[in-house]
């Protein structure tokens, strides 16, 4: 068993996004998705220092090495608070306590330290629009470049043939993809900025600034319902209702509904959609539809095929909550 450490400076401000500096990042390499059958070869752990980031690969030559391999990953994450992966909660961690328990070794990951990015970006994808949720795409839509260009299959297609042949350039091309995996997590964080952005509507009543916050949207049939909350205004209730949306807000709880009635339809690609037609919502202002398919003046996407189209909601949103908060019955409360 071989520890390799790599040192270099940080440029994420890790402390804006957690309550303590006490984080580690996590990622596993083995020969296959089964627990029982496979086995971890590489453990990649990088740890915010003193404003770098340390990079500590714990790398096997065998299988028979792997309880020693187990003992060092136990030694570094048991010293933090948070342990954050990409998809751990369904592979990493699971897979390490699984092998916890094989050996007896007297040690267990808790999932209260754990902090999955892939469970958040997938909670918040409706806000997002990822048609999928793999790391390298992640990345991608985040920028982020990176200098190996394997898969983790032919990763361990490599370390396999590596230890037949002891080969230390399969080694490096090895270590360099697990090295990127992991030096790569901390700049995912960023995304947590463009999920705030895209969740946050900024408006104003009497000249008097507010934001409605989106927190969720769920289509049920034909209906769109997005909970929110605002800020910056009094907190009285409200009920609103319309032909075709209705707008409840609460302010024991602070949170509001907003639901749409919308009609199904197909598009030019014949895949399924849910629009607005706008000739149904006079009180509104002229929106445009912000997707590439030719559309009718009137019409506007809230969701094609699978993907929610964020922007056109939250124009709609913002049009709604405009018209409701400005009428002189509703403004006089609230200001």
């Amino acid at each position: 068993m071989k520890n390799y450490i790599n040192t270099e400076p940080i440029s994420i401000d890790t402390k804006k996004y957690f309550d303590t500096d006490k984080i580690c990042f996590l990622d596993i390499e083995t020969t296959g998705f089964s627990r029982e059958k496979s086995f971890i070869y590489l453990t990649g752990i990088l740890l915010p220092h003193n404003g770098h980031l340390s990079v500590n690969q714990i790398f096997i030559d065998n299988p028979n090495e792997e309880d020693e391999l187990l003992k060092e990953v136990m030694k570094i994450a048991e010293r933090y608070k948070y342990i954050i992966t990409y998809n751990g909660d369904n592979f990493d961690l699971p897979f390490l306590n699984y092998k916890y328990k094989k050996y007896n070794i007297d040690y267990k990951i808790s999932y209260d330290k754990s902090i999955d990015l892939y469970r958040i970006i997938k909670k918040e994808n409706d806000f997002l629009g990822l048609k999928d949720l793999k790391l390298k795409s992640v990345e991608k839509y985040l920028n982020i470049f990176r200098e190996d260009k394997i898969s983790g299959k032919e990763c361990t297609n490599m370390y396999y043939k590596y230890m037949n042949q002891r080969n230390e350039d399969l080694k490096r091309k090895i270590l360099l993809h697990n090295y990127e995996d992991i030096k790569n997590l901390p700049k995912l964080l960023s995304i947590f900025n463009i999920i705030e952005d895209k969740k946050t509507v900024e408006m104003s009543v009497s000249s008097k600034p507010f934001k409605i916050i989106l927190e969720e949207m769920n289509i049920q049939d034909e209906s769109l319902e997005i909970k929110f909350q605002w800020h910056g205004l009094k907190n009285i209730p409200i009920i609103y209702f319309d032909e075709n949306f209705s707008l409840k807000y609460d302010p024991t709880n602070k949170e509001g509904i907003l639901i749409l009635q919308s009609n199904q339809g197909l598009l030019s690609n014949n895949k399924k959609c849910l629009y607005l037609n706008l000739s149904n919502f006079p009180e509104l202002k002229p929106i445009k539809d912000s997707t590439s398919f030719c559309l009718p003046e009137n019409i506007i996407l809230l969701k094609a095929d699978k993907i929610l189209i964020t922007d056109n909601i939250i124009n709609i949103v913002k049009n709604i909550i405009a018209f409701i908060v400005k009428k002189p019955s509703i403004e006089a409360l609230i200001n």
